[in-house]
């Protein structure tokens, strides 16, 4: 394998030694061939630093349902907050006004075809629209029940939903969806029982969520009682809220 050479030594290659008018002309031409040289390699460089970013990201699968991008904002999560106080009973109300109807929407269903969202049940009364269940309210849903439950197998109470295949759902539901996230942000501990007790974290805008939820509410009420589907609908909230907006579980860092 031929060595290297330093560009000292370019006089030393073996073209230097032929005649004059050729060596004149061999050293006109020679400072373009290394700055030839030196500009392939700068852009080799570059090419190689910037390769990464030029790597196709896997493509979303056709039924892969599109939704607006929610802002991000930056919130604490606490160890306890109203929800969670030292006297459970003191956060009850808080749980019950909970409304995680305030998920379940109602949309043209040609633009949801538009988005790619998959086919869903008729509004009642206008089958122009289609009825969806936002996950995050489908989420919460779940965690009420859950909550609701497990207290009311503490107290030795009635259950308001007799624990089975829908409780087993909501836990799956849960696992699922933490998988599907994978967050990786590293919890502080310093062995007291807590981790992560005010640290930051990346959260997506919950207002703008509930903002559009109630534009496009389907005017749903749930119901424990198992009454047809029709007649959960007809029950718009004046206020627009979901329960949950004006409690403050964590600061919000600007």
């Amino acid at each position: 394998m031929a060595e290297y050479q330093p560009l000292s030594k370019l006089s030393e290659f073996p073209y230097a030694a032929e005649e004059e008018p050729y060596t004149d002309h061999k050293r006109q031409r020679r400072p373009w061939t290394t700055y030839g040289v030196a500009a392939l390699l700068v852009l080799t460089n570059l090419l190689s630093l910037s390769w990464p970013f030029w790597v196709p990201q896997e493509r979303s699968p056709s039924e892969f349902t599109r939704t607006d991008e929610l802002d991000t904002v930056y919130k604490r999560f606490w160890w306890n907050t109203a929800y969670s106080p030292a006297n459970r009973s003191d956060a009850d109300n808080l749980w019950d006004e909970i409304n995680p109807a305030h998920g379940i929407v109602s949309v043209d269903r040609e633009w949801a075809a538009s988005k790619g969202w998959p086919l869903s049940s008729y509004y009642p009364g206008d089958k122009t629209k289609a009825v969806y269940l936002l996950e995050a309210y489908h989420l919460l849903h779940c965690i009420r029940i859950m909550r609701l439950t497990f207290w009311e197998a503490i107290d030795g109470k009635p259950f308001t939903y007799h624990p089975g295949s829908h409780v087993d759902h909501c836990f799956d539901a849960l696992r699922q969806n933490v998988q599907c996230n994978a967050d990786n942000s590293p919890l502080y501990t310093f062995g007291d029982g807590t981790a992560g007790d005010g640290q930051l974290h990346k959260c997506k805008d919950w207002a703008q969520l509930r903002a559009w939820a109630a534009e496009n509410t389907a005017c749903y009420q749930d119901s424990v009682e198992g009454i047809p589907f029709k007649d959960h609908f007809g029950f718009c909230r004046e206020n627009g809220d979901d329960g949950v907006g004006a409690i403050d579980y964590g600061a919000t860092i600007q």
